[in-house]
């Protein structure tokens, strides 16, 4: 999001993203073994950047991403979609530090997972 729209909050955000009318693909194949090895098996975060934007915008274009957690939400949304840097989330969430951040971030991509219902799922 342009710079003056990086503080919108989360829901508004969310409905900006509906009203565009433009539903996008969730991520398939490769792509989601990536985001459930990040998951599960401790991926590292910056190598499943780009899976995690199509995860992101996908379920918050045909309105799931209003489905996750206050928490969850928020953070995606000012992770993905409006590029905030790590310093500026660990002051904004409750989290203690980077590590914590990350921990915040398996369990969000986690419940996206769920709740998107992203066709092609592996077992894991």
């Amino acid at each position: 999001l342009p710079d003056k729209l990086r503080r919108l909050e989360s829901d508004l955000v969310c409905d900006l993203m509906q009203v565009q009318g433009k539903s996008m693909n969730p991520p398939r194949g490769m792509a989601l073994q990536r985001l459930h090895r990040f998951v599960d098996h401790g991926l590292p975060q910056d190598t499943i950047l780009p899976e995690l934007d199509a995860l992101v915008r996908s379920c918050a274009s045909n309105g799931r991403l209003h489905r996750l957690s206050r928490v969850h939400m928020d953070f995606l949304v000012a992770l993905v979609l409006q590029k905030r840097d790590s310093r500026e989330l660990v002051d904004s969430l409750p989290v203690d530090g980077k590590r914590e951040l990350e921990k915040l971030l398996r369990t969000a991509v986690g419940e996206l997972l769920g709740i998107c219902d992203v066709p092609g799922e592996i077992s894991h």
